[in-house]
């Protein structure tokens, strides 16, 4: 939130809650979303299952677009979520608008991504935060079906290289039924057979 890219927070979170692509974040316009029944729908995509689905809406990712929508008064349905913004450091310090173009997308959140996580001292990439999405679906017990069709995966295979969670929890199942030590529990209170 402490950005000086306005629009940072709202992509990271709106990322994590919705595991779009980079591309499909930053190319989403106001007409993709529907705050009635709170969803987007995705447009051009990396893949034939990703273009045109539906992902919906959580309550923080609403309420977080509609603030960050309040930015915007003239806003048009065919405005970029997301717009081409720069700024640049004025003689006092501060950070003034230099562009803004409504009808042009973000082109990369780079240089504010890469400043918040060296604040933060934290290391990830962009592309981890729709990892972290497909995770939490998956550890909700949703069926594979359903997290494909969320995430816009075509394949198993690319849905088990992003579901860190899934591979935990067929470990701790092999552990758990062949007498190993689960990971979630202590090596000196368990017993291995």
């Amino acid at each position: 939130k402490a950005s000086s890219s306005k629009g940072l927070y709202p992509a990271v979170l709106l990322s994590i809650h919705t595991g779009l692509r980079s591309s499909e974040l930053r190319h989403l316009k106001w007409s993709q979303i529907n705050f009635d029944e709170p969803c987007i729908t995705v447009g051009k995509s990396k893949t034939a299952a990703g273009e045109g689905r539906v992902v919906d809406l959580s309550p923080v990712a609403v309420e977080v677009l509609k603030e960050w929508q309040t930015q915007f008064p003239w806003l048009k349905p065919e405005h970029y979520v997301f717009p081409m913004a720069t700024y640049r450091l004025n003689g006092q310090g501060k950070l003034q608008l230099v562009r803004f173009d409504p009808m042009a997308p973000q082109e990369t959140f780079k240089t504010s991504w890469g400043t918040a996580k060296k604040l933060a001292n934290v290391q990830a990439r962009w592309h981890d935060l729709r990892h972290t999405f497909v995770s939490c679906i998956s550890e909700t017990g949703s069926s594979d079906a359903t997290v494909m069709a969320l995430s816009g995966h075509i394949s198993r295979k690319m849905l088990e290289r992003y579901s860190h969670s899934r591979n935990n929890a067929k470990k701790l199942a092999i552990l758990s039924a062949f007498g190993g030590v689960p990971a979630t529990v202590p090596a000196n209170t368990s017993s291995i057979i």
